[in-house]
């Protein structure tokens, strides 16, 4: 009579009266597939693009000389440089830890369930990183990924393959783009219409496409600190979402004055005035007047509006990549 298994990690559970005096065989098979979920270790080596079931225990039939299935270890390693897209499919629900150590490229792995996708997510595996995942025999999802809304900077100049791997993306580039609450429910929740949107069935992200994130100025117990306000820079600090600023001079005029309030004396003969410019002579030298009954020169100055923007005070900088907030 075969043992039955359990109903997670397939481990023998041998019912009683079975296995008369061979007992230690299915006992210690599973005491070999338990150490390895808890420390052990296999290696997948990829190339071109395939799709790879890891291996599973075979109801019944379990030898203790066998070792640990591949979706009985707590670590599974992939090398290998890539040419194509690799997808690795998990039948047995539970944790694991994935360490992508491949070349990748734009090529990506993929995690996903062994049935597919059709009725589960699917995730990516991030390069020269570990990562927790779980599969709850639907669905792969992180397990140690930041908190919703956090960001994430990375020189980059695009969306890096392992997230476009991602059946909900884990990332979405801050851009100023709208999204349907329904796709992404909690960050919905918590950005409601800050940044776009109505706020119920629809959001925006921030868009922090060359520009600075800065802090909500009315936190903490001391209030507002009023180092950044509409009046000056165009952004109100004290509002969540606002923005502005510009990296033109903002713009103003410059007050002409004359302190001394001095004047010149010229000789009629040294003058020419060109009737229809109010107030302006030239020197002349040539002579002729034209009429002129005074000699005191008398000019007047207009200054033209300068600057566009709201504020010009950009620091040093250097254009890293792209920023990405958190689903």
């Amino acid at each position: 009579m075969s043992d039955p298994t359990t109903s997670n990690k397939l481990l023998l559970a041998p019912s009683r009266g079975s296995d008369v005096g061979q007992w230690d065989t299915p006992v210690n098979a599973d005491w070999t597939a338990i150490d390895g979920m808890f420390g052990g270790v296999t290696s997948l080596s990829f190339s071109s693009a395939t799709t790879v079931l890891l291996t599973v225990p075979a109801t019944g039939s379990v030898s203790p000389s066998a070792g640990p299935n591949q979706s009985q270890n707590a670590l599974l390693k992939f090398t290998g440089t890539l040419t194509g897209n690799i997808v690795v499919q998990f039948t047995l629900p539970g944790f694991y830890i994935v360490q992508n150590l491949c070349t990748t490229g734009t090529s990506f792995i993929q995690l996903q369930p062994a049935a597919g996708t059709g009725g589960g997510n699917a995730i990516g595996a991030p390069p020269g990183r570990k990562v927790h995942v779980f599969y709850d025999g639907t669905s792969m999802d992180y397990c140690n990924m930041p908190e919703t809304a956090s960001f994430l900077d990375l020189a980059v100049n695009a969306t890096p393959a392992w997230m476009n791997a991602c059946t909900v993306a884990p990332y979405l580039i801050c851009d100023g783009s709208i999204y349907n609450v329904s796709s992404y429910p909690t960050l919905g929740a918590i950005l409601g219409s800050a940044f776009g949107g109505n706020g119920a069935s629809t959001f925006g992200v921030p868009d922090l496409r060359a520009s600075y994130r800065i802090p909500l100025d009315n936190q903490g117990a001391n209030g507002a600190a009023n180092r950044i306000t509409a009046a000056a820079s165009g952004i109100n600090g004290t509002t969540w979402g606002a923005s502005g600023g510009s990296q033109s001079l903002q713009a103003h005029t410059h007050a002409a004055s004359d302190p001394s309030g001095h004047s010149h004396t010229l000789a009629q003969s040294e003058l020419s005035y060109f009737p229809g410019s109010t107030n302006i002579f030239y020197v002349n030298g040539a002579g002729g007047g034209g009429g002129l009954s005074g000699t005191t020169v008398i000019t007047s100055i207009t200054n033209a509006t300068t600057g566009l923007g709201t504020s010009g005070n950009i620091p040093p900088g250097v254009v890293f990549g792209i920023t990405f907030i958190k689903t």
